[in-house]
């Protein structure tokens, strides 16, 4: 990955090794030993910092970008000028940039994120507080109102931030967790008693198969709540008035899976990819207006990560949508067997 060269006082190569050939693009077979570096690399900016490097300039770090057949692949240079046998050397270290660019975007992109999530039930927060201040003597109505509103968007804000723990949490590796004997027949009943007055009020039917003769899963108990919960609460959200949800675990090999099925929106095949980022929302499909925080599904993936495990998703728009988390099978079962 660290790409290393080698140039004598003449700014010829010395030694290369493959990393450096494929982060200077070239090819891998060729000869480079004893030819300028000038020759070899087209790129002035790398001829201008060995140049200065030789010349006593101290040592020169620079960050280039460099076509790879389709791509351009950014690196950071670094060219330092040491004695060797009674002579100056240069040696140049070179390091791919791409994840750490890919990072930095997806720390920016976050930040924007938070920033508007924070920004919007915060401003409504703002306006309907004002809106109180001139009606509450005029209109009370109207103040309990906007009150009521306040309230609603405090809520939106504590699940926000709740769902941010949680992430900060399933990101923050096994360490965090504690692991052992599962039963997902257990869990999946614990999350069930908190939806199902959603789905009864939507009149939405939950189908629940037994699955107590699978064997328990090796994972943590809170964990795996809170993975069934957030597919099983999206589910209930994204499937309209009179449908169905059906809930149930299957075996596969070395693992258990949870499956989560519901006949709602669905999500279209391009989109299934994305649904797993943080804060990201399908546009069309499973838009009903009354959103979530768009981290449940990245903190489900997350934890099922960590876990050892594996999520799938199938779907077709208007067919609803099919999520399976497979969770490796408790050391105590494999050990039975």
């Amino acid at each position: 990955r660290y790409g290393v060269v080698m140039l004598s006082g003449t700014s010829e190569i010395v030694l290369i090794n493959p990393a450096a050939r494929r982060l200077l693009s070239l090819a891998s077979e060729s000869d480079l030993h004893g030819r300028p570096l000038a020759e070899v690399v087209r790129i002035p900016e790398l001829n201008q910092a060995t140049s200065a490097a030789l010349a006593g300039d101290g040592t020169q770090k620079l960050h280039i970008e460099i076509p790879s057949g389709e791509v351009v692949r950014p690196v950071y240079a670094r060219v330092d000028r040491f004695m060797a046998g009674g002579e100056y050397s240069l040696l140049m270290g070179l390091r791919d940039e791409t994840d750490a660019q890919r990072v930095e975007e997806m720390r920016r992109e976050f930040i924007a994120n938070i920033s508007h999530e924070l920004k919007t039930p915060l401003a409504a927060i703002k306006g309907y507080a004002e809106t109180v201040e001139l009606a509450i003597k005029d209109d009370p109505d109207a103040a309990f109102h906007f009150m009521q509103q306040i309230h609603s968007q405090c809520l939106r804000l504590e699940k926000l931030i709740a769902d941010m723990m949680q992430l900060a949490r399933a990101q923050a590796g096994i360490s965090q967790l504690k692991l052992g004997p599962v039963s997902l027949a257990d869990v999946i009943e614990e999350s069930l008693k908190s939806y199902h007055p959603v789905a009864d009020a939507k009149q939405i039917q939950l189908i629940v198969p037994p699955c107590e003769d699978l064997p328990k899963v090796h994972a943590d108990a809170e964990a795996t709540l809170i993975i069934a919960s957030n597919l099983i609460g999206n589910a209930i959200h994204y499937t309209p008035q009179g449908g169905v949800v059906r809930v149930h675990c299957r075996s596969a090999g070395k693992f258990v899976a949870l499956v989560v099925e519901d006949n709602g929106v669905g999500i279209p095949k391009s989109e299934q990819k994305r649904i797993f980022e943080r804060f990201y929302r399908v546009e069309k499909s499973r838009d009903t207006g009354v959103g979530g925080t768009g981290i449940g599904l990245s903190i489900v993936k997350n934890l099922t990560m960590t876990l050892g495990g594996e999520v799938r998703v199938s779907s077709k728009p208007g067919e609803g949508a099919k999520f399976e988390v497979l969770l490796p099978v408790s050391r105590d079962a494999l050990n039975v067997r």
